[in-house]
């Protein structure tokens, strides 16, 4: 398939931002201000809310925001005007360009972050970047549907407070065997998602992007883990730790363990109170140490405990179900 490419600066006018430093303005709540959007890679590049300046006109929203330098690249969307920090870039869009079509084209800017490694800027040749023409963007915006709106409401309208009386620490092989996955070297992987390669195979992630292939089902029975499993990252730089709920059947590479209860399966409100508990415990493997098995098995977990100082399974299910977004139902 051939496609058709522009440049960056065939499709954006790029204008360098109000260039305002933080500390200078009155910072405000979201409903009195407009955002102040600097170069960072967190909450769509908004670092705070500002009281307008008189003066000073804002950026102009429906436009991107690019930082060329700290978190070179950093692409986001901005819908409303907004002032900006330093080193911060705005894209207009020449043709008249929908909301979908802008959000592609911010993850199109950000899949070249690795041009600007090792401290060089995106400034002077931030307009030459290659980018698949407005008439190709069109087009992936025609199959491409918004997610339905998050749930927020709570499945329990009781009030629980992390401030249990009683906690303690358990040793993780007290509560988890800890499976290893498989390596992909003898596997027959696809990068492509048909009916006959439907089988999740999953590696760590620090960004809840798992997905590293499919298998084809007939040929991997044996290893098939399923829906609803608790995984972990064993190994690799920056996802180590980090766990994970599998939404579906699958099986997980060297790189992940999968974390089987020893006193029967656990429901989905356990999990997720589980899983900032362990990846709390990320600090301890810095400096290229990993959680080993035998290092992860000895290491200690502090859980809410009952009047008989066994785990509070209860009280875990309960708090969960008291937070926004815990009515869903897991597909």
């Amino acid at each position: 398939m051939i496609i058709n490419f522009s440049k960056l600066s065939d499709i954006f006018e790029i204008v360098y931002g109000v260039n305002l430093e933080l500390y200078e303005l009155e910072q405000v709540s979201a409903k009195e201000g407009i955002p102040f959007v600097s170069r960072t890679s967190q909450n769509n590049g908004v670092s705070a809310y500002v009281m307008k300046i008189d003066d000073l006109e804002p950026n102009p929203g429906h436009t991107l925001s690019v930082a060329g330098g700290g978190s070179v690249l950093e692409t986001f969307y901005q819908s409303k005007q907004f002032y900006s920090g330093r080193d911060l870039y705005y894209l207009k869009p020449i043709s008249s360009l929908s909301e979908k079509e802008m959000l592609i084209y911010c993850t199109l800017i950000y899949e070249n972050k690795y041009k600007f490694s090792y401290g060089r800027q995106a400034n002077k040749s931030l307009g030459d970047l290659r980018l698949p023409s407005i008439d190709e963007v069109k087009k992936i915006a025609r199959n491409i549907e918004y997610p339905k709106t998050p749930i927020t409401k709570s499945k329990s309208s009781n009030s629980v407070s992390l401030k249990k009386d009683e906690w303690k620490s358990f040793y993780v092989h007290e509560i988890f065997k800890v499976i290893r996955g498989v390596s992909s070297v003898n596997l027959d992987l696809s990068e492509i998602k048909d009916e006959n390669y439907n089988l999740l195979y999953l590696r760590p992630s620090n960004n809840y992007n798992l997905i590293g292939g499919f298998l084809d089902k007939k040929t991997n029975k044996e290893t098939i883990f399923p829906r609803g499993s608790l995984v972990m990252g064993n190994t690799g730089e920056g996802s180590h730790t980090y766990c994970y709920i599998a939404s579906e059947e699958f099986i997980p590479n060297n790189n992940l363990s999968v974390l089987q209860f020893k006193d029967g399966n656990k429901n989905i409100y356990h999990k997720l109170f589980l899983i900032p508990i362990i990846e709390h415990n990320r600090y301890r493997y810095a400096y290229g140490r990993i959680p080993s098995n035998t290092r992860f098995l000895n290491s200690k977990l502090k859980l809410p405990v009952d009047s008989k100082s066994s785990i509070d399974w209860v009280f875990m299910e309960n708090y969960i179900k008291t937070l926004p977004g815990s009515n869903f139902k897991f597909n």
